[in-house]
Order: structure tokens, then C-alpha cells, then sequence
């Protein structure tokens, strides 16, 4: 069977969804499923690894949003094999032992699409201040004050 862009697919027979639970083989291609491919990435990231904690067993609970959302979010990639799913914040600025911060490190608002040399090249570093003052609610934890995370676990 093929999709849409002429490639071939594989279709479970037990389930004959999108993503099959049997043998865990993808019925849609890179580009039919584009968002769900790169979001899908979440619960293997490698910042959970380096920090020694169990992946999350719903990824897509920690991106805050659909796969269509995410689409939205993201714009169209320039190329599906190259471009990669980056982190505004870099993720090894949070505590992934933190559920909020997992949550903030995350978030579909935390992500872009850069080809694979600008996420290398981009490696841990933070962008402008400006982009950051936009992003505050996607903080990490520890860059906040004492008194703000007080009063802000008191308003909760």
C-alpha cells in the first residue's frame, strides 16, 4: 500500500491504524505525518537519559498539544530529512526530575524547526532577550526567584 507522496506504507492488520501497537511500524510516511514524526521524539529525547530518569510515557501530554497543532506551530519544514525539531530553551536547562519543568522543557511554544548544522551549531545556547521575555512562562524553575515561586505555588 502507498500514501499520498508515492511511498510505501505498511498497515497493521490487527489495528489498521496510523501508528500500529502490535509491532510499533509507522503506516504513514516522514512527510504524511510530519508533526507525529519529529513530536514522537519527545519521549526519547536524550536529555532524559543524560539525566538518568524513565521516558515519559505520554509524550505528546508534554508538548500541550495535537499533532495538528503542533503542524501549525512549526510551519511546513523546508526538508523533511534535515530540518529537526530544536528547543527554544535548551533542555538541558531544566530539571527533568521537575514535572513542571518536563512540562516547560516540553512545551510545543518551546520548539522549532531548524535544518540539522543550525540545531548543531545552536547547540546549549539561549536566544536574545527579547525572544526569552516572550517565553517566561516556559522558565525553567531555577531561573525564578524564590518570592515569585512562592507567591506563584500560594495562587495555585
Amino acid at each position: 500500500m502507498k500514501c499520498v507522496h508515492g511511498r510505501n506504507r505498511i498497515r497493521c492488520k490487527e489495528c489498521g491504524t496510523g501508528y500500529c501497537k502490535h509491532n510499533r511500524q509507522h503506516v504513514q510516511c516522514k512527510d504524511c505525518n510530519w508533526p507525529g514524526h519529529l513530536s514522537r521524539r519527545v519521549g526519547k529525547h536524550e536529555a532524559f537519559k543524560a539525566q538518568k530518569l524513565p521516558r515519559p510515557a505520554k509524550p505528546l501530554e508534554l508538548l500541550g498539544c495535537t499533532y495538528q497543532e503542533l503542524a501549525t506551530h512549526l510551519g511546513p519544514p523546508a526538508d523533511i530529512e534535515t530540518d529537526e525539531l530544536n528547543h527554544i530553551i535548551p533542555i538541558g536547562r531544566y530539571d527533568l526530575r521537575d514535572p513542571v519543568d518536563q512540562m516547560r522543557a516540553f512545551n510545543y511554544k518551546n520548539t522549532q524547526l531548524l535544518s540539522h548544522n543550525e540545531n548543531v551549531s545552536k547547540f546549549n545556547s539561549l536566544p536574545d532577550n527579547a525572544t526569552l521575555m516572550k517565553m517566561k512562562d516556559l522558565w525553567p524553575r531555577s531561573w525564578w526567584p524564590v518570592e515569585v515561586l512562592i507567591e506563584l505555588s500560594l495562587s495555585d
